[in-house]
C-alpha cells in the first residue's frame, strides 16, 4: 500500500504536464486558428476546408528594399514588428485571420475560419483603418512603439472568391490557404499603387452599397489573363463618420446590421467585428430592438 507521501511527486508530475499541456495549447492558439487548434490535439491532424467565398487581402510595403538599405538588421526587424503589429490590432478588430507574412509582405483573409456573409466589407473597413492610421504619424510625425513610419507607404490588393485552407507541416505547423483566387489577391496588390486600395470586380460587386469606388478598367495580369481592377477610395458620404470617408456612420452600421447580421442568420457573435459589437450594445442600453 501507499502513504499519502508517495503520492506527492505523482500529483506533482501530474500537475506540471497539465501545466505544460496549457502552455502548449496556448502557443498553438496564437499561431492558429483556435478550431484547427482544438482539431490537432485532439486529432493530430487537421481535415481541409472548402470555403466557397471569401475575402483575401495582401498589403506591401512600397521600395522596402530601399528603406531596408538605410537600416540595420535590428532596426529593420524592430521596425517591420511594429508595423505588423499594428496590423495585427486592426484585424483583429474586424474578425479577420491573419494568414502569414513573408518579408514584408502581409496577407489575412475575412470569413476564415468563421464564414460570415459581411467579410468583403469587413476586409474594406480594415485597410481604410490602415490607411488612416498611417496617414495620421504621416501628419502628426507620431511613432508606432517608438518607430517613425511616417516614410512608409503601401499598396493594398483584395478579391473575394473561394480558396482552401489547412494545416501543413509535420514538426512546424503551419496554417495557410490555397487557390486561384489567392494568387489574383496577390496579383491585385502588385499591381496597385502607392496608398491605393485595389480591388477586383469580385469584390467590388460585394461591397459597391457601402464605398465609393473608382474603374481603373482592364488589366493583363501575369498568369491570369485580362482583370477588371477598381479602386476603393471611401466610404460612401451618407455612410460616413468623417470627412475623408475613413469610419462607418449610424446609417453604415444600421444597414450593415440589417444586411448582414439580422437573427436569421445564424453567425457565431465571434465573428463579429468589434465595432458592430459596440454600436449593437449601444443600441441594446438604449433600449431599442434590432432585428
Amino acid at each position: 500500500f501507499c502513504v499519502a507521501s508517495d503520492w506527492k511527486p505523482v500529483q506533482e508530475l501530474i500537475k506540471k504536464f497539465e501545466n505544460d499541456n496549457l502552455i502548449f495549447k496556448e502557443i498553438l492558439l496564437n499561431i492558429l486558428p483556435e478550431y484547427i487548434a482544438e482539431e490537432l490535439i485532439t486529432n493530430k491532424t487537421v481535415r481541409p476546408k472548402v470555403y466557397r467565398r471569401c475575402t483575401i487581402l495582401f498589403t506591401d510595403a512600397v521600395d522596402f528594399s530601399k528603406i531596408a538599405f538605410h537600416l540595420g538588421p535590428v532596426s529593420l526587424i524592430r521596425k517591420l514588428n511594429s508595423y505588423f503589429s499594428l496590423y495585427d490590432r486592426i484585424m483583429d478588430e474586424f474578425g479577420i485571420e491573419k494568414i502569414k507574412t513573408i518579408g514584408d509582405s502581409y496577407m489575412c483573409a475575412s470569413g476564415i475560419p468563421v464564414q460570415k456573409p459581411s467579410h468583403s466589407v469587413d476586409a474594406c473597413l480594415a485597410v481604410l483603418n490602415i490607411l488612416h492610421l498611417m496617414d495620421e504619424m504621416k501628419k502628426s510625425g507620431r511613432t508606432a512603439d517608438g518607430l517613425d513610419l511616417k516614410n512608409w507607404s503601401i499598396r493594398i490588393g483584395i478579391h473575394t472568391g473561394p480558396c482552401i485552407s489547412g494545416v501543413v507541416g509535420f514538426k512546424k505547423y503551419n496554417f495557410d490557404i490555397w487557390g486561384d483566387y489567392v494568387n489574383i489577391a496577390s496579383r491585385m496588390e502588385k499591381a496597385g499603387a502607392s496608398g491605393k486600395i485595389n480591388i477586383s470586380e469580385s469584390t467590388y460587386e460585394e461591397v459597391n452599397e457601402f464605398f465609393d469606388c473608382g474603374l481603373r478598367g482592364d488589366h493583363e495580369v501575369k498568369n491570369i489573363g485580362v482583370v477588371k481592377m477598381y479602386f476603393l477610395n471611401r466610404i460612401k458620404p451618407e455612410f460616413s463618420e468623417d470627412e475623408k470617408g475613413f469610419f462607418p456612420n449610424e446609417n453604415f452600421n444600421k444597414y450593415y446590421c440589417e444586411k448582414f447580421w439580422s437573427e436569421k442568420k445564424k453567425i457565431p457573435e465571434t465573428a463579429m467585428p468589434h465595432f458592430i459589437k459596440n454600436y449593437l450594445e449601444i443600441k441594446k442600453s438604449q433600449g431599442l430592438l434590432i432585428n
